[in-house]
């Protein structure tokens, strides 16, 4: 579920439905559910996480991470988010933690038209202090895009730092978004880094089990693809 999470983020979302196929804990609700609202299902992850919220304690950590994505389908619907907030207000009062005050600020940046920034680097701050860069990144390039107008330097700094941390977690769905942002802002955005190898780390992963003479659907079953990504890749 975890490596699934981490799939949807990378928008490696063929990997992350294999994973996720026939999960229905817990703990499977918010990969679930983002991986319905990063392809466009915003009904199908909204109701999903309704779900879920409505059978959890107002004040229970778990529901936390369930409302700081139901505030984003909700945005992506374009419905007021302020219920959802106002929940996860008390969810951060009942646990004040670096993490919590993080996911709350977040909602906050993407909500507040007024003064994001304040909330953004807020969240930013949180999230680095838990050690979650990509959490961090996607507050900064909310960031950058929050400056562009009035602050470009910042903007571009934000975004750069943003686009560093996408290209080593290979996280290709936010690499585009990110350099689409610097090009905005008049900036030339450099291919993504190799590390001076012509394949990628997938590919040579494929590459390594085919010479040991596994078949594709073998492949798939160890590196939890599908067997169609591993014919894509080979």
């Amino acid at each position: 579920v975890r490596l699934a999470d981490l799939r949807v983020k990378q928008g490696r979302y063929d990997e992350a439905a294999a994973l996720l196929d026939g999960q229905a804990d817990d703990e499977s609700i918010r990969p679930r559910a983002a991986l319905h609202l990063a392809r466009g299902e915003v009904a199908l992850a909204t109701e999903l996480l309704a779900r879920a919220v409505q059978t959890t304690a107002p004040d229970s950590s778990a529901c936390l991470p369930l409302l700081g994505l139901l505030v984003d389908t909700q945005l992506a619907a374009g419905d007021p988010p302020d219920d959802t907030i106002a929940r996860m207000e008390v969810c951060v009062a009942a646990h004040p933690t670096p993490y919590a005050r993080a996911l709350l600020a977040l909602a906050r940046g993407r909500t507040d038209p007024r003064h994001p920034q304040k909330w953004l680097r807020d969240a930013i701050d949180g999230f680095t202090r838990v050690q979650l860069p990509l959490e961090a990144s996607l507050c900064r390039l909310d960031l950058a895009r929050a400056c562009a107008a009035d602050n470009p330097e910042v903007a571009i700094a934000e975004a750069r730092a943003a686009l560093k941390t996408f290209e080593m977690l290979e996280a290709a769905r936010y690499l585009d978004a990110t350099a689409a942002v610097l090009r905005d802002l008049g900036q030339r955005v450099a291919p993504p880094r190799t590390s001076g190898r012509s394949l990628t780390r997938r590919e040579v992963d494929v590459l390594t089990l085919v010479g040991e003479g596994l078949s594709n659907p073998e492949i798939a079953e160890r590196l939890y693809l599908t067997p169609k990504t591993v014919s894509h890749h080979l």
